[in-house]
């Protein structure tokens, strides 16, 4: 990891980073949400789930509590209690009786009367039922033995004759005696007990009700053929839990009914569902993935294009381009960046220039402090009296070595700066054979490759103070040594001037600065 960030270029490194740091945020975001919006879908649904079985729990509750009031009123009615035990002539009152003790429940719930022999002797229903049922086992044995309390059956713990019924609710009938002269017995049919639960379980829900025994007494969903009950059976003995890739379940145990209340709720996150988001969450990750990389490479391109601009105008004001300018136009830290360094540019350029100024002027005024040295007129004036007083006494030497250094005198205090280069190499031939005359026969003279600029402008007496040195400094020692003056052309139309000696040399150290000062570069005016 620290390579993708180490190597390459500041835009690579910077697109990298970027990319790495947006996709790590991304994926990190996307995994946290979905596992909070999982979490919160199945707290929900556990929610629902429970709310819905304490509405079905509630209602079957209901159901019992209601029933049992009912088999408490017929229990203290006294004209139900005499016709239970055998003492019933006017049956139409008992049945008024039966019929406004059960006005409440009779369009969900049948009820009926039986006496001490399970003979049936009353009812709510216009079906036709069993007329006898067996007091040794079933449902009026169950009430017999919890004498006077109601108890609550399922259909298939019991195998009550009337096949339609899926619960079953009896108690005793009992004499101020406490002997037993009756049963009361109330049953719920299937369609009954599905319009009593309608809509309290959910439409894509399946509810579930078992018997003790966890005996399936009641499916909300009749068609349906493969029942979880048995597994849940299973699990519960085992003490497993049941596992479902399209189910949660839900179950709730009535201890006063001994009832299974068991919900059927399908999963939030399906098999399915899950395929269909996970292959949503795929195409968005591959549009954050080109977002992010499209964002992060316009975002680094911005960064890296005005560094990489900067970056190379400073190279060329490295190799001397004082003209490089970044010109960003922008008005951020890198526009400001930008700004800073074209002034810092332009004030180097303003400095140079003035330096290069000044050093002209000080060489001016050396040319000037070097030429205003002698007094010009006095000594042309002497140097023409010493020309004619050679002539006159025959002594040529005098007359010449006067002559040549009239003309140098004249040339000084001349008001030209820039002469041309045939009449400096004339002014250089005067000094050297006044130096012939100073040192007969210790030297040669030479000027070479000058034919063809003799018409270049240079400065005046630039050549003289050249030879001067090569004659006292690098011939002082020699009895014929030789001095060569050469002229060549160099790139970008300037004009160097050598001179050389064969002299005994001078000290190592100094070697570098006193040949670049024998050797004079200068522009070209004109090149012809």
């Amino acid at each position: 990891m620290k390579l993708i960030f180490t190597r390459g270029t500041f835009r690579e490194k910077l697109f990298s980073s970027m990319l790495f740091t947006t996709l790590t945020t991304l994926m990190l975001c996307s995994s946290l949400l979905l596992i909070v919006f999982s979490s919160r879908m199945e707290d929900s649904a556990r929610q629902e789930a429970d709310t819905l079985i304490s509405v079905v729990s509630s209602s079957i509750s209901d159901l019992r509590d209601s029933t049992e009031k009912i088999g408490s009123k017929l229990n203290r009615n006294s004209l139900v209690i005499n016709a239970m035990s055998g003492g019933g002539a006017f049956p139409q009152q008992t049945y008024y009786e039966l019929y406004n003790a059960t006005s409440g429940l009779r369009d969900y719930v049948q009820f009926y009367l039986y006496d001490t022999n399970g003979a049936l002797q009353y009812s709510t229903s216009s079906a036709g039922h069993s007329r006898t049922l067996p007091t040794n086992w079933g449902i009026l044995l169950a009430a017999a033995s919890h004498h006077g309390e109601l108890v609550f059956r399922g259909a298939d713990a019991f195998s009550y004759p009337d096949r339609d019924a899926v619960l079953y609710a009896a108690r005793s009938i009992v004499n101020n005696s406490g002997d037993a002269v009756g049963y009361f017995v109330a049953n719920l049919s299937e369609d009954n007990l599905q319009e009593l639960l309608e809509g309290k379980f959910g439409s894509r829900n399946t509810l579930y009700i078992t018997d003790a025994f966890m005996r399936t007494i009641y499916c909300s969903r009749p068609a349906e053929t493969d029942s979880p009950v048995p597994a849940l059976r299973s699990a519960m003995l085992s003490n497993t839990p049941v596992s479902s890739d399209e189910y949660n379940y839900y179950m709730r145990h009535e201890p006063t009914s001994g009832l299974y209340i068991i919900l059927r709720q399908p999963k939030a996150f399906t098999r399915d569902t899950t395929r269909l988001l996970r292959t949503v969450a795929s195409f968005l990750v591959l549009g954050s993935i080109a977002l992010c990389v499209f964002v992060s490479f316009n975002l680094s391109r911005q960064l890296s294009d005005p560094i990489g601009k900067i970056t190379s105008a400073m190279a060329e004001v490295e190799k001397g381009s004082l003209d490089t300018r970044v010109n960003l136009h922008r008005s951020d830290e890198l526009g400001q960046l930008a700004d800073n360094f074209d002034n810092m540019v332009e004030r180097l350029k303003t400095y140079m220039d003035k330096l290069i100024q000044g050093q002209r002027d000080l060489d001016e005024a050396q040319i000037r402090m070097m030429q205003a040295q002698l007094n010009p007129h006095f000594l042309c004036n002497t140097l023409d009296t010493m020309k004619w007083l050679g002539k006159m006494n025959g002594v040529p030497e005098i007359s010449n070595i006067s002559m040549d250094l009239a003309d140098i005198l004249r040339a000084c205090i001349s008001t030209d700066e820039f002469v041309l280069l045939g009449d400096e190499l004339e002014l250089l031939n005067r000094y050297i054979r006044i130096q012939r005359i100073r040192f007969p026969g210790r030297f040669t003279y030479a000027a070479r490759g000058h034919e063809k600029y003799i018409d270049c402008i240079v400065p005046k007496l630039i050549l003289q103070p050249l030879v001067e040195n090569a004659i006292l400094h690098g011939l002082a020692d020699r009895d014929n040594g030789s001095i060569v003056l050469s002229v060549s052309e160099q790139p970008g139309s300037l004009l160097r001037i050598a001179v050389s000696d064969d002299g005994s040399g001078i000290p190592e150290g100094t070697a570098v600065e006193v040949v670049s000062r024998e050797s004079i570069i200068l522009t070209v005016k004109p090149l012809n």
